[in-house]
């Protein structure tokens, strides 16, 4: 995506730094990001966004306040080296923009295989409904990720109910089209499979909506489902997660609206 084309997305979400960073089985780990972005290139998906925060706990990416391990960044070097080389562009919930892939010898601010940065995955202050607190810190942050890097797309990682549930705020929507004027990313949607009713009919229902809504010229820009993973990552199974080998109706919706979204950017351009 360019910053004077209209792009249009459909992809994912995996969490992939924990997956390259496997403490019992680093190989397999790594084997299995390598898994999910083939199968991920053979559908058509062009974009995957991830969690690159890790701090404390196993595997954590921030040992203590500005201290790093080396090992989980690496893990993150490789993940960004095999989406480059199948074709995967990557949004990554920010941690550090300026560090030298230790893989590739790219410095991260300066690699194409980032589409963009997420500043924080769902900011929010319980203390502040107004929203005033985290507006602020979005607009601090903002500037100084464009100081570090003007080259990316950046993103804020917003959650938000806006719709026919809550009427008085749907007044609202037309500000990130008429003021704001910024492309909107569903960046995470699904339906667990352990609930009742049919995953891919809510998944067809809302591939069809984005693909109207971005083929009117509004705001919305794409959409990412929550989440694919590779064979043998029961453990991780929160109910949404997709197996595209294992789910081949499935699988074969995610393709199709990610064909008819690259087409339609094309069509834009």
């Amino acid at each position: 995506m360019s910053y004077t084309k209209r792009g249009c997305i459909s992809g994912l979400f995996l969490l992939f730094l924990a997956l390259a960073c496997e403490a019992n089985s680093w190989f397999i780990g790594r084997y299995k990001v390598t898994e999910v972005l083939k199968d991920t290139s053979i559908a058509g998906l062009s974009v995957c966004r991830t969690w690159v925060f890790s701090d404390g706990g196993d595997r954590a990416l921030q040992i203590s306040p500005g201290v790093y391990d080396e090992r989980v960044f690496q893990g993150l070097d490789f993940v960004i080296a095999e989406a480059k080389k199948y074709g995967v562009r990557l949004i990554l919930s920010l941690k550090v923009v300026t560090r030298l892939n230790s893989i590739t010898k790219v410095a991260y601010k300066d690699d194409p295989t980032i589409m963009a940065w997420e500043l924080m995955n769902e900011p929010c202050d319980l203390a502040d409904y107004s929203g005033k607190n985290v507006n602020g810190w979005v607009q601090d942050m903002a500037s100084f990720v464009k100081s570090l890097d003007n080259k990316h797309l950046l993103e804020v990682g917003m959650e938000g109910f806006y719709g026919d549930s809550i009427p008085e705020r749907k007044s609202v929507n037309p500000d990130a089209r008429n003021i704001l004027k910024k492309p909107l990313v569903l960046a995470e949607f699904g339906k667990s499979s352990r609930g009742q009713g049919s995953r891919d009919i809510f998944m067809s229902s809302v591939y069809r909506n984005v693909y109207n809504l971005a083929k009117e010229g509004g705001t919305m820009g794409g959409n990412l489902v929550w989440q694919l993973m590779a064979h043998g990552m029961e453990n991780y199974d929160d109910g949404y997660c997709i197996v595209l080998g294992q789910n081949p109706s499935t699988a074969q919706i995610i393709s199709d609206q990610a064909h008819v979204m690259t087409a339609l950017a094309h069509s834009f351009n």
